[in-house]
């Protein structure tokens, strides 16, 4: 009996300890929120104050007030035992972007009545594009000076990426990049720890949140809701599906959602996926895997990306009314490699070469080829099947754009180039600017209302399209003349025996889709 009692005394001390080691942190934390005039990120005399605009610990909302202030009772958090590791964060609405930090660490929180979070006027309107990476594992600013250079020549329609994690111990991610990082918590940046850590900073959601931000967020842009949750620990995930609940019944019936968390598979709790369905949420972005694939989780697409070690691959989303297109961006997947485009296996990139075209080959029907030389005006091919495979190199030269249509004169499928975007069927994708993007290297397979594009090495696409047969291809140039280098048109016959192609999915599992061939 009295070597429990002992025991059991030394572990209240021991709690104590931890108890009087743990920083202060404040249980109420008021602030405002305002409009930053000179977008200096600080408060200044004269600048006003935004109203109902959400605020957020992670557990509970609050509302800012006609004068902007607001004021949050700090509440529990399960998946936080070790309170200073908490956060304040700002839910900024449509027109407005955070003109500094928009979010506060309790631990680092200095005066908690002044908590200010600074927002700036921003012109949002459908179009626009963001980008989309994962899994970086700690290499984020290892040898990826060609992808930071490319990032940052990026047009300035590109308004945000979101990272859906483990970028653990990351070193100032955001000071080289223009866009705004925002992360979703992987199961890498949380360090579950067989003995309490010396640093309670070094074990559980403290890492993350010491570099990157709150595990749970959300904003507005362009009057789009995008949301990113802590799907990490099954048996912890009442608090997260909780707030999330609260998230979503703010947001407008019929408010498109966009969803962003790491792991695949959240369990399959079913008030998470009722949440799902009831907001009809639009799209999901995760990772883990360490894979480009798009399939679904309950009842929403899901797309995750391929890991992210630079020089790098990520996801490019084009946010239309239509809906939302992705692709691929790659510069080179190893990043030891130091010539771009050193793709590994798994890439989708170098998917033509090395799984469409053998798999097609025996499909092939007529080729024929372009003369090359210069293109004024338009060359056109007409087709007897109606799926086709086409592969060409153009250079812009002179010309303002170079067009690629497929299918009937009355309404083709169109693919246009000028050096800067690349337009797939009324879907902008920018390229960053660089003297090798004069030329347009293309490979374009279409089949089965399934349109499949490569472009210049480092960018993958597919993408539904209601041509149901190709009949002809024109390539022309707009503006003035372009250059033909190579164009070939492959005609790809029915297959007989029904059967399918395997694309080589780039999974860790090294799983395979079918993709039905014309038949």
């Amino acid at each position: 009996m009295r070597n429990h009692l002992v025991g059991a005394i030394a572990v209240m001390a021991m709690c104590a300890a931890s108890l009087a080691a743990e920083p202060t942190c404040p249980r109420v934390v008021s602030g405002k929120v305002f409009l930053d005039a000179n977008k200096n990120g600080t408060l200044d005399p004269g600048e006003k104050g935004v109203p109902g605009v959400r605020i957020t610990d992670g557990v509970e909302f609050v509302t800012t007030a006609a004068d902007g202030a607001y004021t949050i009772r700090i509440s529990d958090d399960p998946t936080f035992p070790y309170r200073p590791a908490q956060t304040v964060s700002v839910c900024w609405p449509t027109g407005t972007w955070p003109s500094g930090q928009w979010w506060a660490r309790l631990s680092n929180v200095k005066d908690a009545a002044s908590v200010h979070f600074g927002l700036r006027k921003d012109a949002q309107k459908v179009p626009f594009v963001f980008l989309h990476m994962t899994d970086p594992h700690e290499f984020f600013n290892n040898g990826n000076k060609h992808f930071l250079e490319w990032m940052n020549a990026m047009p300035t329609d590109v308004k945000f990426m979101i990272d859906t994690g483990d970028t653990y111990r990351p070193k100032a991610v955001e000071k080289p990049y223009k866009l705004t990082f925002i992360t979703a918590v992987g199961n890498h940046d949380t360090w579950e720890l067989a003995e309490p850590p010396k640093d309670p900073d070094d074990g559980g959601y403290g890492p993350f949140t010491k570099r990157l931000g709150p595990v749970r967020w959300s904003f507005d842009c362009a009057g789009i809701h995008f949301v990113g949750v802590d799907v990490i620990e099954q048996r912890k995930q009442s608090a997260m599906i909780d707030w999330l609940a609260k998230d979503l019944a703010s947001v407008k019936p019929g408010t498109r959602v966009v969803m962003a968390y790491h792991y695949p598979d959240p369990g399959g709790d079913p008030r998470f996926v009722k949440l799902l369905r009831d907001h009809k949420v639009e799209l999901i972005l995760g990772g883990h895997g360490h894979a480009y694939a798009y399939s679904e989780e309950g009842p929403v697409p899901l797309l995750t990306a391929y890991h992210w070690q630079p020089p790098g691959t990520c996801n490019v989303l084009a946010v239309s009314d239509k809906g939302i297109a992705h692709g691929v961006y790659c510069l080179g997947c190893k990043w030891k490699q130091k010539a771009l485009g050193a793709h590994s296996r798994r890439c989708p990139v170098r998917w033509a070469d090395h799984v469409l075209v053998p798999q097609i080959r025996k499909l092939f029907g007529t080729k024929r080829t372009l003369e090359a030389g210069a293109l004024q005006g338009k060359q056109t091919v007409t087709l007897t099947e109606p799926h086709v495979l086409v592969r060409g190199k153009i250079a812009l030269g002179r010309a303002q754009r170079i067009v690629v249509r497929i299918g009937p004169a009355q309404k083709p499928l169109e693919i246009a180039y000028d050096g800067r975007r690349l337009v797939v069927d009324g879907t902008n994708f920018p390229f960053a600017p660089r003297p090798a993007q004069k030329t347009l290297d293309l490979t374009v397979f279409v089949h089965h209302k399934m349109l499949t594009l490569w472009a210049n090495n480092f960018f993958f696409i597919e993408k539904s399209v209601p041509l149901t047969k190709a009949t002809a291809v024109t390539l022309a140039a707009e503006g003035g003349p372009a250059t033909v280098e190579s164009m070939t048109v492959q005609e790809i016959k029915p297959d007989p025996a029904n059967r399918s192609t395997s694309y080589f999915c780039p999974c860790a599992h090294g799983a395979v889709r079918r993709v039905p061939l014309p038949r």
